[in-house]
């Protein structure tokens, strides 16, 4: 997609905007992006993920996920979605503060082709959630286990069918997870923070292990598919929503582009974003991390506290 200016080594061309904020790009950023590189937001994680395999994508309460575990996590979990019968343009809500099983739901909906429905986990009334849930359409839902009574009280009247509930404590560790386990034992039996539940829901582990044992179907997603539903903070009124296309995945490649130069920069240092992974500026952030192999760490001290991205890998050449 061109900008209508070219790189640094070319010859300008007129734009309707006169290119006036190219003064402020970073030295060596070209100003011109190839639309074909990437076919949707999919095909730009399973490169990624492959060329940065072994290091940390994600670390969370001292536990770390690395670039190669996100692709098996995410693709069990749409191994689970194609299994359950999520087909492409169905929607899948996420209703979840920053956690490891993130990131897993989330590129995982995406690879099955379903659109990307994130809700905000600090909806608190059921009225404001089943608004969503109504206007959306959505049929699944992953949902942080201290919210999982709001999507209960909610879901009447709404298509969902599917509830899977996630927690703090899941993909702390590997096999048994004992680290896990023990803290999930604490919050429910001691700090007494997660609710009882009485409607039918899976565990978002559960979903990997079934999905792990099922063959994983790759699911063709052009640049017209809508990758995301995006609802604003019904600032004015109820939320009011946006459809973002897999042609998003132009902007996340120049993201990665500049992060790519600015990483050399960073080498070794932090660069705090204060938002939920469930925000378009941080999904942004999460993607131009993927992109040049990047650690995030996302602090979980508040649903919208701080995510953190830590340059400490060599930019690729």
């Amino acid at each position: 997609m061109s900008t209508g200016q070219s790189s640094s080594c070319g010859t300008a061309h007129p734009h309707a905007t006169d290119g006036i904020w190219y003064a402020s790009y970073p030295q060596g950023i070209t100003l011109d992006i190839e639309p074909s590189r990437y076919h949707s937001i999919t095909h730009f994680f399973d490169e990624s993920v492959q060329r940065f395999a072994d290091r940390v994508a994600y670390v969370s309460l001292g536990s770390t996920l690395t670039f190669d575990a996100l692709r098996r996590h995410a693709h069990a979990f749409t191994s689970y979605l194609q299994q359950l019968g999520v087909q492409h343009g169905d929607r899948v809500a996420l209703m979840m503060p920053n956690t490891l099983a993130y990131p897993v739901a989330l590129f995982g909906a995406l690879a099955a082709g379903a659109i990307v429905v994130n809700v905000n986990p600090l909806y608190y009334t059921v009225r404001e959630l089943a608004h969503q849930l109504k206007d959306c359409g959505a049929q699944t839902i992953v949902v942080f286990d201290r919210f999982a009574k709001t999507v209960q009280d909610a879901q009447a009247g709404t298509r969902v069918r599917n509830v899977i509930v996630t927690g703090i404590s899941d993909l702390l560790g590997s096999w048994l997870n004992v680290k896990g386990r023990t803290l999930d034992l604490f919050l429910r039996h001691v700090k007494k923070s997660v609710p009882r539940l009485r409607a039918a829901r899976v565990r978002h582990a559960a979903t990997l292990a079934m999905g792990r044992k099922a063959k994983f179907e790759p699911v063709r997603i052009g640049h017209g598919d809508i990758a995301f539903i995006q609802y604003t903070g019904k600032m004015a009124g109820v939320a009011k929503d946006a459809m973002l296309t897999s042609q998003y995945h132009r902007q996340c490649d120049a993201g990665a582009r500049v992060g790519e130069r600015r990483a050399r920069q960073w080498q070794g240092n932090r660069r705090d974003a204060v938002a939920s992974l469930s925000r378009v500026f941080a999904t942004i952030n999460v993607l131009m991390a993927l992109g040049i192999g990047a650690r995030h760490e996302p602090s979980i001290r508040a649903i919208s506290a701080r995510s953190r991205v830590r340059y400490t890998a060599k930019p690729s050449p």
